[in-house]
């Protein structure tokens, strides 16, 4: 039913986009969606396989060649062994045995040859060793190969891994050392999953051991010296790169090269429980279904392509009917998978044209759709829903009266399961006449009077560059009115409700109101979002801090447009303790019922970052956007700031002033479709 899901970035990258290594990026952007890995320590590998294109020394005949090889790394082992209370002999060949038989000593436990008398014999000729040390100990894992026969027809090619925990006592049998084995004669010889180049990561309890490029992963107890899970034949196993656990040890994480990930039950033999995605640096998991959860530019970013269909949908197009806030852990940790009661649907199709009439105060579009598959249309302008109409009724066009000084309409079909069709979108053009109201508030806190509240250099100043810039003409745009604002120490909780309110009286459809916000962001036990004021007490928030939903009452109250520019995450302990992150307090500001732009300055537990010489990385960033370099960033030479526009470039310039370290993120609440800001 659906062919393939792909993501809307580019493919095949091993990074998450702005440059940052997938294997960095999932850790952090699983934490987004409440999936955090266990902290494994990862292994050093110490000799590797053979390369593609080096000559491998895998027949009997090239033992000494192997041992050569392999020295150093078995040295070392052997001295930590000893060091552990082990004693043993290596595993070789006695006398002068053939080279049929010359690899019989793979096999621990199976032959009896030996290069000594002890009673433990531990692997010697090796091809592969890895080792990581964790508080408990040590763990050495190494892989063999090697091929007996003196002709074609009689070749017998041996296989075995090896792991070898001196954290524990010294087994009593050799054959306990080897976690698998086997031989074939030629003609029955097939890939075993322990035949490829692997990596491994270990804590005190398990060890996980994964093969790049050939989609295998294991978990092994090493209490029970027992494979808990063996995964094979992964999907597009091809292209593993890395693996993970997750903290509560029950699920393995699989990454791919090209950005898609898998989580699977190392208890269970279904299949994968969750798929998921990094695009762009954002995130989705979805199940076998469909049903999905993202972080907010993760839904637009990442699509479905339908068979015979033209074009890709992105998976927001299907939020009504298959987003499930929290996915990841009602699957993971609750076991709630959602069933679904049919096949996700193909969402409507929908093609035309949209202009303004004749006397520049209407919009007509003119629309082609199929009856029987849309039964209504939502029109938005500016990315306010301005308009919703029966299919039925409209005949093939639909005409609306243009919100003031609106700029950008879209219209999207939606079918009787709530899915979206892709819109049909087009710019207006400059009004005739400019009507929309437009202010602006500042507030930047400095000073916190509680030594736990690190006191901050940049949000006073930050404040002020930001009104600076929206209080001038912004290219061809009408200044903002700047609404006074208190600051630092009198911007206590009741000041700054007292100067949002001001901001919103008044204000209608079409109006824009634009808050900037920088400090603390606090959170309580109980999960209630906090802006710290100067006197802010962090075991009493409720008394001396600003509820977050204080301010979002008021934002409910109005149908202006409402942008938030929010710089809320400066304490390097951002996601602990009393701390939020960005994260939190944009998505909990996006669940509101209010026409609102959320632009924060950074993602999951990211710290805003600053300089002496600018002030705050993203404040910088948006002064340049909006003012400095303008044109540069007006893509679309209209002479508007798109919120794409402002997302794309502020996101850009944060990310290389910072090394990586900080990335800017949008996210909306009711707003549809690109839409003018500035």
């Amino acid at each position: 039913m659906i062919d393939t899901a792909v993501a809307s970035s580019d493919q095949g990258s091993t990074r998450a986009g702005n440059e940052t290594p997938l294997a960095a990026a999932l850790p952090e952007q699983l934490l987004r969606l409440g999936v955090a890995l266990d902290p494994m320590v990862d292994g050093e590998r110490l000799v590797a396989s053979y390369a593609a294109g080096e000559k491998n020394a895998l027949h009997a005949l090239d033992r000494d060649q192997r041992l050569k090889r392999s020295a150093e790394a078995m040295g070392r082992f052997r001295r930590e062994a000893e060091r552990a209370g082990w004693r043993f002999d290596w595993a070789l060949p006695v006398g002068e045995e053939g080279p049929i038989s010359d690899c019989e000593h793979l096999l621990l436990g199976e032959s009896s040859s030996s290069g000594g008398t002890g009673s433990l014999s531990a692997p010697r000729d090796v091809v592969e060793v890895s080792t990581v040390r964790t508080s408990r100990g040590a763990v050495w894992v190494a892989r063999a190969e090697c091929v007996a026969g003196a002709t074609f027809g009689s070749l017998r090619p041996y296989a075995a891994l090896y792991v070898m925990d001196i954290a524990r006592p010294a087994p009593a049998a050799s054959a306990a050392l080897q976690a698998e084995g086997a031989f074939f004669f030629e003609n029955n010889a097939h890939r075993l999953w322990y035949q490829h180049a692997f990596r491994i990561k270990a804590n005190d309890d398990l060890l996980l051991t994964y093969a790049p490029g050939n989609g295998v992963i294991t978990v092994r107890d090493r209490a029970t010296q027992k494979f808990l899970w063996i995964g094979e034949n992964l999907p597009n196993g091809d292209l593993l790169v890395n693996a993970w656990l997750t903290k509560d040890r029950r699920h393995a994480v699989q990454l791919n090269s090209d950005g898609n990930f898998y989580i699977h039950a190392i208890l269970d033999d279904r299949q994968s429980l969750l798929s998921g995605r990094i695009a762009d640096d954002e995130i989705a998991v979805w199940t076998k279904d469909y049903f999905y959860d993202a972080t907010a530019e993760a839904a637009a970013l990442i699509d479905l392509k339908f068979p015979g269909r033209v074009g890709q949908y992105s998976l927001d197009r299907f939020g009504t009917a298959r987003l499930v806030p929290d996915l990841a852990r009602a699957v993971l940790d609750r076991g709630q998978t959602p069933q679904a009661v049919a096949e996700v649907g193909v969402p409507p199709s929908l093609t035309g044209e949209i202009a303004l009439e004749e006397n520049g105060s209407r919009v007509r579009a003119i629309l082609r759709f199929d009856p029987a598959e849309t039964v209504h249309m939502s029109v938005f302008q500016d990315g306010v829903l301005t308009g919703t109409v029966d299919a039925a009724t409209i005949g093939n066009a639909v005409s609306i009266e243009r919100l003031k000084d609106a700029r950008w309409v879209s219209v999207i079909g939606f079918n009787s399961a709530g899915l979206a069709s892709l819109p049909v979108s087009a710019d207006l053009g400059e009004p005739l006449a400019r009507r929309a109201v437009t202010r602006a508030l500042v507030i930047g806190v400095n000073t916190y009077e509680d030594e736990r509240l690190r006191s901050l250099n940049y949000p006073l100043r930050d404040a002020g560059t930001v009104l600076e810039t929206l209080t001038e003409p912004l290219g061809k745009e009408p200044p903002f009115r700047g609404e006074a604002g208190p600051k630092d120490r009198r911007a206590t909780p009741e000041a700054i409700l007292e100067a949002t309110a001001r901001l919103l009286d008044g204000l209608a459809r079409g109006d824009h109101a634009v808050l900037f916000l920088a400090g603390h962001g606090m959170q309580d036990r109980i999960g209630r979002f906090y802006f710290a004021t100067s006197a802010t007490d962090p075991t009493d928030l409720e008394n001396t801090a600003l509820p977050f939903d204080r301010l979002a009452a008021l934002f409910e109250r109005t149908e202006a447009r409402i942008t938030i520019l929010l710089d809320a995450c400066h304490s390097g302990a951002a996601g602990t303790g009393a701390f939020t992150t960005n994260d939190d307090l944009a998505n909990s500001l996006a669940a509101l019922r209010s026409n609102l732009t959320v632009l924060a300055a950074a993602k999951g537990r990211q710290e805003s970052l600053g300089r002496r010489e600018v002030g705050g990385l993203f404040t910088n960033a948006i002064v340049t956007v909006l003012g400095k370099e303008r044109d540069r960033y007006d893509h679309n030479h209209n002479g508007r700031i798109e919120a794409s526009e402002l997302y794309r470039g502020v996101k850009t310039l944060v990310f290389a002033a910072s090394d990586g370290k900080q990335t800017p993120w949008i996210i909306n609440s009711r707003l549809v479709g690109d839409y003018a800001l500035f």
